[in-house]
């Protein structure tokens, strides 16, 4: 069974910004998305890998983790 996509709201709120800005974002392509003609989703797994690959650490913290 597929898992639901998330709409621009939800995305919105895990990232704690705008619908507007999720969707002016996703139509740069940042965060991955699924264009259904207007109506844009999001595949929650590529959201997690997005947050993953633009995480940010201080200093210290690379060190530490990896």
């Amino acid at each position: 069974m597929a898992k639901a996509l998330l709409t621009a709201a939800q995305v919105a709120k895990i990232f704690q910004v705008s619908k507007s800005h999720i969707n002016i974002m996703a139509k740069k392509g940042k965060p991955p998305s699924v264009q259904f003609g207007r109506v844009i989703r999001f595949d929650e797994e590529e959201i997690v890998a997005f947050i993953r690959a633009h995480k940010t650490f201080t200093t210290g913290e690379r060190s530490r983790h990896g």
